[in-house]
This record gives C-alpha cells, sequence and structure tokens, in this order.
C-alpha cells in the first residue's frame, strides 16, 4: 500500500503535486489544521485519515467552520490521535471514541511516542510533534507500506510562514495559534527525517518525483513546477 502524510509546512505549495497526491496514494493522511481549499493544486483534495493532536481534538466533538477536518470528519476512513506521554491515561480508550462517533479512533499508543522521543533523543521537556508520532505509527506498521511525506520542513526560516495557509487571518496564523508552545525541536526532528529517508524508512514525495529515473511512475511529471 501506498502512503503519504502531508505536513502543513510552506514547502507544500512550491509544486503542484495535487493530482499526483489524488491520484497515486491508497492513503492518505493529514494533520490538524491542515486545508485543501485554495491548494488544491499543490496539495490535493483526497483526504483518508485526519490526524490530530490531544489539543485539536476538540475540533472532532465541536465543528469550527475554520477547521477543514471539522466539518468534513464524518467522510474519512477513521481519525488518528497524537497524545504527549505525559497526558496518556488522560484519554478516552479507541473502543469508547469509536463507538460514541461512528467511525474507527485510533489514539497512537504511549511507546510509539516513546521511540520517537528516544531516536530523537529529546529532553524531558520536550515531545514529538503530531507529524513524528504519526510517521513512527506508520513505519511500526507490520504491513509492507510505502511510506511518504509531504510539506514537512521544519519551520524553515526561509518560509515567511510557519503554515502554507498562514497566509490570511492574522489572527489565526500558527506563529500566533502556537506563539506559547515551544516544546518541540524542529529542527532535530528535520534532521532525523531527512536520516529516515536515506535509509529508505520513508520517501519524500518531492524528491522521489525529482529523480530521473524514477519520473516514468508519477502520471503528472512534466507539470509540477508552481
Amino acid at each position: 500500500m501506498r502512503i503519504i502524510l502531508i505536513g502543513n509546512g510552506c514547502s507544500a505549495t512550491e509544486e503542484k503535486l495535487g493530482k499526483i497526491i489524488d491520484t497515486e496514494f491508497d492513503l492518505v493522511l493529514r494533520m490538524n489544521r491542515f486545508k485543501t481549499e485554495g491548494f488544491e493544486e499543490y496539495v490535493g483534495t483526497k483526504t483518508d485519515i485526519w490526524v490530530v493532536s490531544d489539543n485539536a481534538f476538540q475540533w472532532v466533538t465541536n465543528e469550527d467552520e475554520k477547521i477543514e477536518g471539522s466539518k468534513n470528519w464524518k467522510s474519512y476512513q477513521g481519525i488518528y490521535v497524537g497524545v504527549p506521554s505525559f497526558k496518556w491515561g488522560s484519554f478516552p480508550t479507541n473502543e469508547k471514541l469509536t463507538d460514541k462517533l461512528g467511525i474507527p479512533i485510533y489514539i497512537i499508543p504511549k511507546h510509539i511516542g516513546d521511540s520517537a522521543s528516544s531516536y530523537l533523543d529529546l529532553p524531558s521537556d520536550r515531545w514529538p510533534t503530531l507529524g513524528m508520532q504519526c510517521l513512527y505509527a506508520l513505519m511500526s506498521d507490520e504491513e509492507e507500506n510505502e511510506i511518504f511525506i509531504h510539506g514537512f520542513d521544519g519551520k524553515d526560516k526561509k518560509y515567511e510562514y510557519f503554515h502554507y495557509y498562514d497566509i490570511g487571518d492574522p489572527e489565526w496564523r500558527t506563529d500566533k495559534y502556537y506563539e506559547k508552545k515551544i516544546n518541540h525541536s524542529d529542527e532535530t526532528e528535520f534532521n532525523h527525517i531527512q536520516d529516515l529517508a536515506k535509509t529508505n524508512k520513508i520517501k519524500i514525495l518531492k524528491d522521489e518525483i525529482l529523480r530521473e529515473d524514477k519520473n516514468d511512475k508519477w502520471e503528472d511529471k512534466n507539470n509540477i513546477k508552481a
């Protein structure tokens, strides 16, 4: 199975890969406040799994018209929930939430987050981002899946905004929303992702498409530049 986890970094809108994302993957996972509306050419529209943090789970139970997933989650195949280790045990079970909401809910197990923290060598006051937790959950699957990522740039300072959808409502920008939340190690995670790609545990979509010897695998290989 070919799976892609779409990040919300600004690099997601550097190439028009929407058609590839929508047609070439069996499962498309998107995270938290993702947007496809207005960005279809770049990030596509297909959403199979919504991946949310424990704090963002409020958008599942209480609809927010500004959150695309909040409006549409009932049509998805399921919801993944990332919970930091120190909060583990305070969240309802998969079974209870699945029964309540009517679609499969998968809370990423504590050992997955702990494993990511260990590989990242994070200090005790830091924990893996939602994207990293989800990546480790996907890599732990016993099925032989091809795992791709797109839009992971570690909040690279070369971009004006943290996330591609931040242009617009200034009160909804990520730097405002998360201005007091600095408990991740973005640069460390970014470097770790490059290592995972080098060892073929995951694949970076843009890099795979731009490899000349792989171009014939992608339908719109000649139309990816923004």
